[in-house]
């Protein structure tokens, strides 16, 4: 599997569409939103031995102190991302590794992530509600690896 930056922002839409998860926050027009408000997109892009792309993840990256160049400190963010079909383990295993060390290699404090994965379906709790096991894994490794839960969400939390 290997990871690569996509330098062509016209093929970027056209390679996510297909993706688990797909969500305009994901986009490359979404980038060029961001990138008025002082966010630098990062769009990335997984591939399997045959080229076909596997997951993606849109990074927006804002310095911390944008005027001081010899201060790289900043923050990432994959809004509604990464896109991966994360009942494949091994492969989000790897992304969220991957997204680690790329962060840290970017001069990142922190990075936060948003993917629509859920833990379950229904009113936890409830005689009716269901476990996503994806969403437990996902959740257990991002435990397992030192990641933490945010309290304060960008993105709704639930929907009506």
């Amino acid at each position: 599997m290997e990871l690569m930056r996509i330098t062509h922002p016209n093929q970027w839409n056209d390679q996510i569409q297909e993706l688990p998860g797909a969500h305009a926050l994901q986009t490359w027009q979404w980038a060029q939103v961001k990138s008025q408000f002082g966010w630098d997109p990062h769009p990335l892009v997984w591939r399997d031995a045959s080229g076909r792309v596997i997951a993606s993840a849109l990074l927006l990256q804002r310095k911390l102190v944008p005027r001081i160049r010899a201060i790289r400190l900043s923050v990432m963010y994959a809004p509604r991302g990464p896109l991966l079909d994360w009942s494949d383990q091994g492969l989000a295993a790897q992304v969220l590794e991957d997204l680690q060390i790329y962060a840290r290699k970017q001069g990142a404090i922190f990075i936060k992530i948003d993917p629509d994965l859920p833990l379950g379906f229904g009113i936890p709790a409830e005689s009716d509600a269901i476990n996503n096991p994806p969403g437990e894994f996902v959740q257990g490794l991002l435990k397992s690896t030192g990641w933490r839960f945010s309290d304060e969400q960008i993105q709704f939390r639930n929907t009506v």
